[in-house]
Order: structure tokens, then sequence, then C-alpha cells
């Protein structure tokens, strides 16, 4: 679009450009061409075109914009924090990319580009008492299934101030998981993955509560065990008793490499027993579903930044929400 906007044209084929740019692209809301022009009432000098025929006030400085100043400092495309459009309703982000002529800098084309897939998509993790969730550069909560804490026409919500700053902690750490207090209640993990062409992160928070319960029961048993018994009997029974929860103790001693976001870490199977093979089996599925939810998410966050409009959902969750995302 930047490559294309005309330099030097008239007012009707700026307007017909920007037209034509928002037409092709359903999730688009708005379409501008900004550009330096002689003679404008405007203190910067810059002339700005957006479809619809909206003329910018008097008043109106452009180069003020996060989104014009952004892009013209950098060669490849601004991806600004995300707003709720005041008439829709909907989350929007604005991408803005220079013009260059000559090798100068002759003005700014951009758009405002809904978020609804994107968000659909994260909405889909809110399952189970585990979710993802997206902050932006500057810590911003994008989507959250506690509506105080997600972004909307009336408020935004920063990670330092959600949960006492527990989730600005998670941050702070990439790929290391933390244990925090959840908004819900209850203890939970949380981790955060970054997505380098937005400087946005995506932090997936699951639920390890029945996992803790067997290890602290384990624990439990087997202290009791040691004390209870003693002198023959102990030692016999201790023989007998103790490969029996061995498999069980060799989890424990392992699901801390969750907390160290070792994700990719595999918990071997024990075929002996139903129970240990069952919890084996159900530690290594979290931790893949929460591995490919993060990966998911930055996947599809960087597509955005890239202008990427063919990306598909992999995994099972788009099986779940019945849809298929494009960017």
């Amino acid at each position: 679009m930047a490559a294309g906007a005309p330099v030097g044209g008239s007012e009707e084929e700026y307007y017909s450009y920007v037209d034509a740019m928002l037409e092709m692209y359903d999730d688009v809301s708005a379409v501008y061409v900004c550009v330096k022009q002689d003679g404008v009432i405007y203190s910067d000098g810059i002339m700005t075109y957006m479809s619809g025929g909206w003329v910018p006030d008097d008043d109106f400085v452009v180069t003020d914009r996060a989104w014009y100043s952004g892009a013209a400092a950098m060669d490849d495309v601004y991806v600004s924090e995300p707003y709720v459009d005041e008439q829709t309703g909907n989350i929007c982000v604005t991408l803005s990319k220079a013009i260059i002529r000559d090798g100068a800098v002759v003005g700014v084309a951009g758009l405002d580009m809904y978020m609804d897939d994107l968000v659909s998509l994260i909405e889909g993790s809110y399952k189970g008492g585990s979710y993802v969730f997206l902050t932006t550069q500057n810590g911003l909560i994008l989507t959250h299934p506690d509506q105080e804490l997600a972004l909307s026409v009336d408020k935004s919500t920063t990670v330092a101030d959600a949960l006492n700053g527990q989730y600005a902690k998670v941050c702070e750490e990439i790929l290391s998981t933390k244990l925090i207090w959840d908004y819900a209640g209850g203890p939970k993990f949380a981790i955060s993955s970054p997505v380098e062409a937005t400087g946005w992160d995506a932090v997936a928070v699951t639920s390890l509560f029945g996992v803790l319960v067997v290890v602290l029961v384990t624990v439990m048993l087997t202290v009791v065990l040691c004390f209870a018994l003693s002198g023959l009997v102990k030692q016999q029974l201790t023989k007998g008793i103790s490969p029996m929860f061995m498999p069980l103790e060799e989890l424990a001693a392992n699901v801390s490499k969750i907390s160290e976001g070792q994700l990719n870490y595999h918990f071997c199977v024990d075929e002996q027993s139903q129970e240990v093979n069952a919890l084996s089996v159900a530690l290594n599925d979290t931790m893949q579903k929460l591995a490919r939810y993060i990966t998911e998410i930055s996947d599809t966050v960087t597509a955005i930044s890239k202008k990427n409009r063919n990306l598909r959902v992999k995994y099972l969750w788009k099986q779940d929400l019945n849809i298929v995302v494009i960017i």
C-alpha cells in the first residue's frame, strides 16, 4: 500500500486510492495516506487523505501521532498499541509504513485493522481454568477472561496493576514459570513468551493443583510409613513398598521442571501402574498444549505485524472453536 500510494496526484486520486484499498480487506476499518504537499493549511505541511472522505480539522498535526512518527523513523511496518474503536467496540491496531520516493520519506500510509480473529483465538483458550492472554510492549492487557482486566472503551489495565503485579513478574522473566494466585482464586502456573515482531508477550496460565495434591499425598504417605514402621518389620515392609512408590516419587521429583519452564520435558510412562501411567500422560499432554498455545499466539501476532494473511490455526482449539483464523 505504501509502495503504490500516489505522490503529487490530485485529491480525487488520493481518495479513490484509499477507498479501493479499504474494499480489499474485510477486517480493515480505515485506510489513509499522509503526504507532504505545498499550500496545505496544516502546520506540519502534511495532508491526510482517509477512506470515506474524512477531512481533518484545521489544527490537525498528523506528525504528532505515534503511528506516523514511528513509521517515518523505521524501514519496517510500525505496529501501534491496541485500542477500542468507539463506534464498533472492536479492538483495533494501527499498521503504518513510510512512503519513500527517491530515497526520502515523503509521507506515511496506514490502516486500522480489527483484531476479531485474534481475539476469538485467544478467547478459545478460556477453558477448564486455563487461559492465554496478550500484553503489549507497554504492558497493556489486550484480552482476559476477567472482563475487569480486559481492554474496553471505558478502561484499560496493565500487568503492573493486575493481581498486585503478579502478571508483571511473569513477564519479567521470559519462559520462566511462576506460581501465582489467580484472579478466580487458587494457585496456578503462568509463563510468558515474547512476540519479537511486535514486542508483545503471550502469557499462558494453567492449573496444576491436582498434580500438586498427588505429590503432597505421596510425600505424606512416605513420611508416615517411614516413622510408623520400625525394626525388622520396617525394613521388610519398606523393601516391599518402596518400589510401589518409586514411580510417584520420580514424578514428584520432576514436577519442578514445569516451574522452571522446561515445557519440552517428557514424563516417563510406567506401564505397570495404570494410575501413574494416566498421571504421566496428563502431565505430558498439559505441557504440550501449553507450549502449543504460546506458539500459536506468538505466530499469529507475528503474522499480523508482517501482514501475512494466509496463516491458519493448526491445533486442537481450532476444532473446539469451529473457526479458521486467516490473517
